[in-house]
């Protein structure tokens, strides 16, 4: 319901400004005390529509930020954000945000607090968002890398299915794989990317490519074919015909 409020407010001004306007009095309703409970917490309306009175700022401070993102990432700046993003994204994964949520410590429990911690929830997801773009810009010229996120969609289909034959394969030769860091999985992870999208999504581009939507477009037929033609004279070249 909320989410099509802010719909609403988008078609009939025609401005994320407004939106994000939107956003913002959604989140004050939820988090300065107006409704006398934590909707987050324990929601009580229908259908959660006091929750996702939180959850609508999010949606609108992204559409609002996109356009800036837009026409920030080309400049030579944003390559200094990314390296300093990506610093700030390797701090919050070993580390955790538990010191940063720590310094609002000294702010007493209630509306103030609650701003805060939304205003520091946000420059926490800022950073790795930054991050993966400028991750991303850098590895944008590695063809392997291209080609992976090209198949996006044998991705979703054959992904994990992948991690699980590998694992199997490597029972057959006797090795038995086990991960017990998040690193690790994160590396196996990506290996299963890289031959899912590499090696299986090739053979189906080859063999099956009407099942990635990449089958050819059905013959037409003479007339058609004809009156297309027709159409695409000039209208001088109509009349001497």
């Amino acid at each position: 319901m909320t989410a099509t409020a802010h719909g609403l407010v988008l078609r009939a001004t025609r401005s994320p400004l407004s939106g994000l306007a939107f956003g913002i009095a959604c989140l004050l309703v939820a988090k300065m005390g107006l409704l006398n409970y934590d909707a987050v917490a324990q929601p009580s309306l229908f259908l959660n529509a006091d929750s996702a009175l939180y959850y609508v700022f999010w949606y609108a401070l992204g559409h609002a930020s996109f356009p800036l993102l837009r026409r920030a990432v080309p400049s030579a700046g944003f390559a200094v954000a990314g390296v300093l993003a990506t610093i700030g994204s390797l701090w919050l994964y070993f580390n955790g945000g538990g010191a940063l949520l720590s310094l609002l410590d000294p702010i007493r429990p209630g509306p103030m607090h609650n701003l805060a911690s939304v205003g520091l929830g946000v420059a926490m997801v800022a950073v790795p968002i930054v991050a993966n773009i400028g991750a991303a810009r850098a590895l944008e010229e590695i063809p392997v890398v291209c080609e992976v996120g090209r198949r996006t969609l044998v991705l979703c289909g054959t992904e994990d299915f992948t991690k699980l034959v590998l694992s199997q394969l490597l029972l057959v030769f006797g090795l038995k794989l086990q991960l017990i860091h998040s690193l690790g999985v994160t590396m196996y992870a990506f290996v299963a990317l890289c031959a899912s999208a590499l090696l299986v999504g090739r053979l189906l581009e080859a063999y099956t490519p009407a099942w990635l939507g990449l089958g050819k477009a059905p013959a037409r037929s003479a007339a058609a074919l004809g009156a297309d033609e027709a159409s695409a004279r000039p209208i001088g070249d109509a009349k001497t015909a």
